[in-house]
C-alpha cells in the first residue's frame, strides 16, 4: 500500500484516564479517519480497553492519551 492508502484510514484520539486505568467518556476524535463507522468502532475499542495497565512508576502516569489508529501501520 502507498503512504496516502495507510494515511486514509488513520485516526487519532485523546483519552482521559484515572490513576487506576479507567478510561473516562468521552473518547475525543482528535483526527478522523474519514469514516464515522471507522471512527466509532475505534471509540468502541478504546472504551472497552478501560482498565489500561498501570506504569510501573506511578511518576509516568500520564492522565491524558494519546491514542493513533493506524491499520495498515507496518
Amino acid at each position: 500500500l502507498t503512504a496516502l492508502h495507510r494515511a486514509l484510514f488513520e485516526a487519532q484520539f485523546a483519552v482521559t484516564q484515572l490513576p487506576t486505568g479507567e478510561i473516562l467518556p468521552p473518547v475525543v476524535i482528535k483526527k478522523s479517519s474519514g469514516n464515522k463507522a471507522l471512527d466509532e468502532a475505534v471509540e468502541r475499542a478504546i472504551l472497552k480497553s478501560s482498565l489500561l495497565p498501570k506504569p510501573k512508576n506511578p511518576k509516568d502516569f500520564e492522565r491524558t492519551l494519546g491514542i493513533s489508529y493506524k491499520p495498515f501501520d507496518e
